[in-house]
């Protein structure tokens, strides 16, 4: 979402204003936010986004033809214009957030907010996050500026595009060129878009999400609207394009969810919808003139700058996502984006094009305003957050306890405590800990076999000592046929790759180590059931119905069962763990927050009896392992929990984030219950 979803590109423009784009503006940002807020049906809302490339594409080339049109076209002055057009309201977001963070936030998060605000208001944002990770994940909530990467794609388009059409004009300054020259660049760009899912890279998947390259079509396709005939369709032509190109972008809306892999060629139907939608020119068509329609359209660029630092608050400050706190914080988005848009789009924007006043320059002003805002965000980047002023050293207990989450945050030896690792051509981690000597167990998992490697570090490392040998895949339910949603990792082929090692190894004993919670816990907002989905021909299906997600759940561990049942035909020893304790309160960066507002880091941890019923549903599918002919299941929660499962001991974190374990508690005696099954025989600790 960017400056096209605003009312009016700039006074220098002077466009026919059209209520149907504007009314295709309300619908974007509606989606868009109510995805957000996690409501029921809205499982595509972020389809918005696309729409609006496809809005400001379309407009943008309107206004580049038509200045070349009359002749008085400027590179500078369209940049110029676009600048003054983005920038007041998203500087005021971004310091309005940064003040108030200042206030309120721990130093951890502060920093990060601090280098988001940075990012967001040079329109690198996009880059900076394609670094980090994905969009659709519940940690993306704890950045405050997370849905700026959209303005800085159209910013980088803004600065691109005109030169194309400098380049056009002079090159092939007919329509029909310009139109089979952009058609190509799309059809690159769409090329790209399609081709990246495809691969097996879950970096590319991210970079395709966040950077132009991939996108770059959305926004030439609104171009090639703008440059193609529309006004000689006729009256039922414009009619059914309308009709068509909104039940496209319903149809997104209700058919993807976050578990889709984002963008794919499946992107060329909302991008068309919104296509059709202006192409159709229905300018003051009923629809468009339903209540509320059009304000939210004219709102709809604060709207968006917004409503995402509502939601992270609310995530910041464990908000309950209850019907009230949704519909509260609905409301809140659209009040604040109606003032900005008042206050700020409005009448500091007319004030800073008021020709009248002598005083009057814009760009000084403005670009007074981002280095002040950027000079502040040093100091607080530089100061790690007003950590000294917010933990003085007066306070020598918080300042230790403060020390201990910090250590707790680095502490993970994966892979550096391995004896050898290497990768496999399908992504499989190859980590050896022990010698040189017989593989004596071979353990199969994602990052929580990972997690519990370090464990054994400590064992012999000679030519003729036997080994352990895990073989890992992050985020990978070591399922034969599931895949993850919304990845490109192709889990099926690393899966098989690894199951085949062990079938042809003749190991004693085999391991398997997965985080069966976080593959198959109901995750909000989302219609289907966990992260993952099951293979059926070339797609893979997530349904919603539970019955029928719980049928393929179930297939798919009815063929691990089959794997096991093999392996212990041939008479290795087969371990499967079930559930282990997790809880989004273990998070570090949650008990910095909570150190800084209570001064203290108390001991606790989650009741035994809720993690028990948040584990029953995986707990159940992996209990299909078991029996005499199958694998030996342990609990860990049996283990490592009593009363509580705890999170915090002796004032000391437990946790390396929100659900893995930290080296050090992994390495300690409460974790010797996995000993029997792992340590090669004889092997003493």
């Amino acid at each position: 979402m960017t400056s096209s979803g605003a009312a009016a590109p700039s006074p220098h423009d002077k466009l026919a204003f059209r209520h149907d784009i504007n009314a295709l503006r309300a619908i974007a940002v509606t989606s868009v936010v109510l995805y957000h807020f996690h409501l029921p049906y809205a499982w595509g809302g972020f389809v918005g986004v696309d729409v609006f490339f496809v809005i400001s594409g379309f407009l943008m080339t309107q206004i580049v033809t038509k200045r070349q049109a009359q002749g008085n076209f400027s590179v500078w002055t369209f940049y110029a214009d676009r600048f003054y057009r983005i920038v007041p309201a998203l500087w005021t977001v971004c310091f309005a957030i940064l003040i108030g963070t200042s206030i309120w936030l721990d130093p951890l998060s502060l920093r990060g907010v601090a280098r988001s605000v940075a990012s967001s208001i040079t329109f690198l944002s996009n880059f900076d996050y394609a670094t980090q990770g994905g969009y659709f994940g519940g940690a993306s909530e704890a950045n405050w500026l997370l849905h700026t990467w959209s303005l800085s794609v159209e910013w980088q388009f803004y600065l691109l595009y005109p030169l194309l059409f400098v380049i056009i004009a002079a090159w092939a300054p007919l329509r029909g060129r310009k139109i089979a020259v952009l058609v190509a660049i799309g059809l690159l760009s769409l090329l790209l878009c399609a081709v990246v899912p495809l691969t097996r890279y879950d970096a590319l998947l991210r970079t395709s999400f966040f950077l132009l390259p991939a996108r770059a079509w959305e926004l030439i396709a609104g171009g090639l609207v703008a440059l193609a005939p529309c006004d000689r369709l006729g009256r039922r032509a414009k009619a059914a394009a309308l009709v068509v190109g909104l039940a496209l972008i319903l149809a997104s809306v209700l058919a993807f969810n976050g578990g889709t892999a984002w963008p794919n060629l499946a992107t060329v139907i909302p991008v068309a919808g919104a296509a059709l939608v202006i192409a159709a020119g229905h300018g003051s068509a009923g629809w468009t003139r339903l209540p509320g329609v059009q304000p939210l359209g004219r709102w709809s660029y604060s709207i968006y700058l917004w409503h995402w630092p509502v939601i992270a608050a609310f995530t910041y400050f464990a908000v309950e996502n209850t019907a009230l706190a949704i519909v509260a914080g609905v409301v809140l988005s659209i009040a604040l984006g109606w003032l900005s848009y008042v206050l700020i789009e409005q009448k500091l924007t007319r004030r800073l094009f008021d020709r009248r006043s002598p005083s009057a320059r814009p760009g000084v002003i403005l670009n007074g305003a981002i280095a002040a805002l950027l000079v502040l965000t040093a100091g607080v980047f530089a100061t790690h957050g007003l950590e000294a002023l917010k933990f003085p050293r007066s306070e020598p207990t918080v300042v230790a306890a403060a020390d201990r989450i910090k250590v707790a945050a680095g502490d993970w030896s994966f892979p550096k405590s391995c004896a050898t690792y290497h990768v496999t051509r399908t992504g499989l981690r190859i980590c050896r800990q022990g010698g040189g000597g017989p593989v004596e167990t071979f353990v199969i998992g994602d990052s929580y076999s990972e997690e519990i490697a370090p464990r054994y570090r400590t064992l012999p490392r000679g030519p003729a000592d036997p080994a352990v040998v895990f073989v890992t895949r992050p985020g990978c339910a070591p399922l034969p046929g599931v895949q993850l949603r919304g990845s490109i990792k192709n889990c099926g082929a690393s899966t098989d790759e690894a199951l085949a090692m062990a079938k042809t190894g003749n190991y004693p004993r085999v391991a398997i180590v997965a985080s069966w919670l976080g593959s198959f816990n109901k995750a909000e907002g989302e219609p289907s059931r966990g992260r993952v989905c099951f293979e059926r021909g070339l797609t893979c299906r997530a349904s919603g119905d539970e019955t029928v997600y719980l049928q393929d759940a179930t297939a798919a561990f009815g063929r691990l069962g089959l794997v096991i049942r093999d392996l212990r035909a041939k008479g290795a020893e087969v371990m499967v763990t079930k559930t282990f304790p997790q809880a989004s309160e273990a998070d570090p960066k949650r008990l910095f927050a909570r150190l800084y507002r209570t001064r203290t880091l108390d001991d606790f941890g989650v009741p035994t009896d809720q993690m028990r019923q948040t584990a029953a549903y995986p707990n159940q599918l992996v209990d299909s392992l078991g029996g005499p002919d199958g694998a030996v299941l342990v609990d860990p929660l049996d283990h490592l929990c009593g009363a509580d499962c705890p999170l915090v001991t002796d004032g000391t974190p437990l946790y390396y984030d929100v659900s893995h374990i930290r080296t050090n508690t992994v390495s300690s005696p409460a974790f010797a219950f996995l000993d029997p099954y792992i340590l090669p025989r004889g092997a003493q600790r």
